[in-house]
């Protein structure tokens, strides 16, 4: 189990006031509580994690990698005039 989460972030839009605090454990609209369920995801990801390195395996995609590899391969650099707006 994981330690405490501190974390919180407020958004002020307007008279509106969103505000996440705890690690993501309460949700607060206004300044009123709401619901937000469980909170089993990062469970899950840990647990997918652990049993990773278990298995000493990866579950890693590389292809978003080699596209940008890929672009800086075929890809040329030319200098311009500045921009003037």
């Amino acid at each position: 189990m994981m330690g405490d989460q501190t974390w919180s972030i407020t958004v002020a839009a307007g008279a509106r006031t969103v505000a996440l605090t705890e690690g993501g454990q309460r949700l607060m609209v206004d300044g009123a509580s709401v619901e937000v369920g469980l909170h089993d995801e990062y469970r899950g990801v840990y647990r997918r994690f652990a049993a990773l390195l278990d298995g000493r395996q990866s579950d890693t995609d590389a292809t978003p990698l080699q596209l940008v590899a890929d672009a800086f391969l075929v890809g040329e650099r030319r200098n311009v005039d500045a921009f003037v707006d």
